[in-house]
């Protein structure tokens, strides 16, 4: 639940479920699910304003989590690339962590995470001013939630625009 309601902009919501989610994981010790999770939690929490908590699950995700699990690479480096521009990491270490974020995930068939991975690289991008990729991203991530016929979350990404 907590994922659609991320995928739907929803972050509030979303936050609160996966926090709740990412407790039990952890009461449990089970770190493969964990790490998505917490991958997950980090996307909510930013878009909640949240860089703090939203670094803190990045980087749960990225100790727990393997290093060939691409949607936990994927989803963490993407956050990853949004917490490092609101800190004001360099341009040259920002475009790494999206770069590691998409090779990570692009070639896969999941297309809601894929289009998390985008918006957070837009949100990245627009931090660092760059405008034409942050466009760039936010549009891929609109095709993506169309192509899934996910028109709640097509249209929180095109109030962006």
């Amino acid at each position: 639940m907590g994922f659609a309601a991320l995928v739907c902009g929803k972050a509030a919501e979303a936050a609160g479920l996966l926090a709740r989610t990412c407790a039990v994981r952890q009461a449990t010790g089970d770190a493969a699910i964990l790490s998505t999770d917490a991958a997950h939690y980090a996307h909510a929490l930013l878009l909640s304003g949240d860089h703090d908590k939203g670094r803190q699950q990045v980087n749960l995700a990225l100790e727990v989590g393997s290093t060939d699990d691409v949607l936990t690479q994927g989803l963490a480096r993407s956050a990853l690339a949004w917490v490092a521009a609101a800190e004001g990491e360099d341009q040259a270490t920002v475009r790494r962590h999206m770069a590691d974020a998409l090779a990570a995930l692009e070639p896969t068939e999941l297309v809601m995470d894929r289009a998390l991975v985008h918006a957070a690289c837009a949100e990245a991008a627009g931090l660092l001013g760059d405008g034409t990729t942050a466009r760039h991203h936010r549009r891929c991530a609109i095709d993506l939630y169309d192509a899934k016929e996910n028109v709640v979350g097509a249209a929180f990404q095109r109030g962006f625009l």
